[in-house]
């Protein structure tokens, strides 16, 4: 049974080609829902990291997939409406979560390693999340935190 990776994804680019791609994964859950199965883009050749539970809300495209993010079809997608995106990730089963960018044909992922999520602890008894002396009601907070320290880390790199 596959762990489910949240995904919250917004496309950039002409408004012609944002509102196809809107079009699309309106299709797309409308299909979902008559089949009972995940979906992919008909002009994709392969059959792998479809996409589950899709909802659309306005910009944003909210679904699923199995255990990570399909972030190479979301560039094929993106490429083929000749568009980019951005994406938000989440499975901290398998300690994935992260951000991804497509831009003029450029990916930036930045997502938290393993030992990331070492760096805080959960409290049982009192049910909350302690990291650096601080508590939590919830590990995304702290993973919010940690991932925005990731990016300015990257950023100061380039």
């Amino acid at each position: 049974m596959a762990n489910w990776c949240s995904n919250t994804v917004w496309f950039t680019g002409e408004p012609h080609q944002v509102k196809g791609l809107r079009m699309l994964f309106r299709e797309m859950a409308i299909k979902e829902k008559q089949e009972d199965r995940g979906q992919l883009p008909s002009f994709m050749k392969d059959e792998k990291d479809w996409f589950f539970n899709i909802e659309c809300d306005g910009e944003m495209v909210h679904y699923e997939t199995r255990w990570s993010p399909n972030v190479g079809v979301l560039k094929q997608v993106a490429d083929h409406y000749g568009s980019g995106f951005h994406l938000y990730y989440c499975e901290t089963g398998n300690l994935v979560y992260g951000e991804a960018t497509y831009t003029s044909g450029e990916l930036n992922d930045i997502s938290l390693e393993p030992g990331d999520f070492d760096l805080y602890a959960y409290e049982e008894d009192k049910d909350e999340y302690l990291f650096e002396g601080d508590s939590y009601g919830s590990s995304e907070d702290i993973m919010e935190i940690l991932l925005e320290r990731k990016k300015r880390e990257t950023a100061k790199a380039s």
